[in-house]
């Protein structure tokens, strides 16, 4: 019968670190593909020598087996750390927050109490208020024993449901106790938005009837006239306006809602504004961009994903609000045999003033990589993506019609949404292409960027605009990216697009 000892476990974690600094060289360097993909069946041949991935009764490995498992998760993943990934809102972890997400794994404590997370506490409630100061949702001082200015959450999803919670609960303080008593509320939201918003309203029993689809301009920001009149109707319907979620970097273009005049029809109507910047709010560190989020200041919840554009590792979501004070008022239950009133520092404990209890040290990886980094090397990674997603524009703009490229949208952030056309379109607007020619298009892009991660050159997504037609999303995050790299992916599409177009025309 196998076993390892706790000398075998310690070898393991020393092969871990080893394999981890290996893997990062390697792919920062783009010296493996970005990614391999293989389909279920196939992954399943790759572990053969393992027992499969499928988990059963079968004896455990022998120590000797861990170094080429190990291997086989690397090969078998995406690539995230390559200079030519750019398929996700997020990309190349940090070094620091991948040594702070190790070391807090390590530390395996819970960020409920200040009793198991002293120190933890202190960063997290230093880490919210900073950030939230950035967004001018927060005082210049706080007070040695106020409540934080949010809380670290698992996504931004979850920062997206409490802000809608919240929100309900400032309108009807009593609902805790007696329920909603089908009370018709009407929550926000433009065509362009997380679909987390929709799910929020489930999830609270609200319905997808109560979520009301603003109208977008033609770069996906959410019309502030549109809006007005979409409250309007909701209240003529006898409902109850309760919540406006805009968008601060939108999933496909990266499109920025206008938060101030946004605001105003929330301050008018006694709304909750709420601003999904889990994406975009990072534009906060960099001078040039922060005027994107102009207004952000008058909003009562900011959610702002670190894991997204910052690089820290997944995850590391925070939700920020203007009145602290609401998460206790909204979420606690006072279980005494955790949170005991006369515990030392008790008014520092956190486990109660959301829906969890037990929560990853999140804000440990944040905190050190900032606090090493300073000021200036968290603005450099910002300012890094987003000079190199505008030359990506600018290329693509440079290769135009006559290669076939079509930039969707000007840059606004790190998101660049392009178009390749076949040759026998080029001289058409989109309007002109029939059914047959643009269900073409539609396909092509997918099956161009599908072409290009099978080869693994690079990765990135096709995802479809107002207009029901898929386009690239080229997302530049990762601060390694050279122009060398965009100039290998944009070939290579070409070089697909040329192809599949000749073989699979109308």
């Amino acid at each position: 019968m196998l076993t390892w000892n706790e000398s075998d476990k310690r070898a393991f974690l020393g092969c871990v670190a080893t394999l981890v600094d290996d893997y990062l060289r390697d792919a920062q360097a783009g010296a493996i593909p970005v990614s391999e993909p293989q389909g279920p069946e196939e992954l399943e041949a790759s572990f053969a020598n393992f027992g499969g991935v499928q988990l059963g009764r079968a004896p455990g490995l022998p120590p000797s087996a861990a170094q080429d498992l190990l291997a086989k998760i690397v090969a078998t993943s995406v690539h995230t750390s390559h200079p030519r990934f750019f398929n996700q809102n997020f990309a190349g972890p940090d070094l620091l927050a991948i040594g702070g997400d190790w070391l807090g794994a390590a530390l395996n404590t819970t960020a409920a109490t200040f009793e198991m997370a002293p120190a933890f506490t202190l960063m997290e409630r230093a880490l919210l208020h900073r950030m939230a100061l950035m967004a001018g949702l927060a005082p210049e001082k706080l007070g040695p024993e106020a409540p934080p200015q949010g809380l670290m959450l698992p996504g931004g999803s979850y920062s997206n449901l409490f802000a809608m919670q919240l929100a309900r609960h400032r309108a009807d303080p009593d609902i805790n106790k007696r329920g909603d008593r089908n009370r018709r509320w009407s929550v926000f939201t433009s065509a362009a938005a997380h679909y987390s918003i929709r799910k929020s309203a489930r999830l609270m029993g609200l319905g997808d009837d109560a979520v009301h689809i603003v109208e977008c301009d033609d770069h996906d920001r959410m019309r502030a006239d549109a809006l007005e009149s979409s409250i309007q109707e909701s209240v003529a319907a006898g409902e109850t306006p309760l919540f406006v979620n805009a968008t601060s970097g939108t999933t496909v273009l990266g499109a920025f809602d206008p938060l101030r005049e946004i605001a105003a029809h929330c301050e008018r109507h006694n709304m909750w504004f709420h601003v999904d910047g889990c994406f975009g709010a990072a534009c906060l560190f960099s001078d040039d961009h922060r005027r994107l989020m102009d207004g952000v200041d008058l909003a009562d919840s900011l959610a702002w994903n670190l894991h997204k554009a910052m690089g820290m590792t997944q995850q590391c979501a925070a939700l920020l609000l203007r009145e602290s004070s609401a998460l206790r008022g909204c979420f606690a239950s006072d279980a005494t045999y955790l949170f005991q009133p006369d515990k030392p520092y008790a008014a520092y404990d956190t486990g109660d003033l959301g829906f969890q209890c037990a929560r990853r040290v999140d804000a440990l990886k944040a905190w050190l990589a900032w606090k090493l980094l300073g000021d200036e090397g968290m603005k450099q990674r910002v300012e890094r993506s987003t000079s190199r997603a505008r030359a990506t524009g600018e290329e693509i703009e440079r290769r135009g019609k006559m290669r076939g490229w079509q930039l969707m949208a000007p840059p606004a952030f790190v998101s660049v949404c392009a178009r390749w056309v076949p040759p026998p379109l080029r001289d058409l607007a989109v309007h002109e292409w029939t059914a047959d020619q643009r269900a073409w298009v539609h396909r092509l892009q997918s099956s161009m960027r599908t072409e290009v991660a099978r080869r693994g050159v690079g990765m990135l997504a096709a995802q479809p605009l107002s207009d029901g037609i898929n386009c690239l999303r080229i997302i530049v995050m990762n601060p390694i990216v050279q122009h060398a790299d965009i100039i290998q992916v944009l070939d290579e599409l070409e070089a697909v697009g040329e192809s599949h177009a000749s073989v699979n025309s109308p």
